[in-house]
């Protein structure tokens, strides 16, 4: 396989937001430093990792917001397992990419139903939680908006991205800007 393969697109993992990190480490670390030696492996391959905007704590800026170019420095504030799983597997890319490696980081938004026939993951759960307001017709007022990402827009940005050559550490945020 490692022979006969190009690029690797990982987008694997097991997202929970109530498990610990030690009960995650296997699927989202391990799984990740293993599909980084296979990229290493014969011949060095292109290697895409889908990750999450979590790997970030909240910030006290007014605005929240992350550039591209910023790298998670600390994992003190990440909540749960999820976050701080992929976390420590964003710290093997960036060092796969540092040893020479074209890795290309992809961090989508909240990702919801496609735009044309609305088909979603039903057990999300913040669609869960949406369809809950629904449900009781009404919702706190937190401020907050929900933004999300068209899983049929964040597959092909991924797709096109992995398209074209890498030559070195790319980041790209896949979310709403609306």
């Amino acid at each position: 396989l490692a022979e006969e393969i190009d690029l690797i697109l990982h987008n694997g993992a097991w997202v929970n937001f109530i498990y610990p990190y030690q009960m995650l480490k296997a699927a989202n670390v391990q799984g990740t430093q293993e599909l980084l030696r296979l990229a290493a492996l014969t011949k060095l391959k292109p290697f895409h990792f889908v990750s999450t905007p979590s790997v970030f704590p909240p910030t006290n800026s007014p605005d929240n917001k992350v550039s591209e170019s910023d790298r998670p420095e600390h994992w003190k504030g990440l909540v749960g397992g999820y976050p701080q799983s992929k976390w420590v597997a964003e710290g093997l890319v960036y060092l796969a990419a540092e040893r020479g490696m074209p890795v290309c980081i992809h961090r989508p938004g909240s990702i919801w139903g496609d735009v044309h026939r609305g088909i979603c993951n039903t057990r999300d759960m913040i669609l869960r939680m949406v369809k809950g307001f629904i449900d009781l017709g009404m919702a706190p007022d937190s401020g907050e908006e929900l933004r999300p990402v068209p899983v049929d827009y964040v597959s092909r940005a991924i797709v096109w991205i992995a398209s074209h050559p890498l030559s070195s550490l790319r980041v790209f945020h896949l979310i709403n800007p609306k």
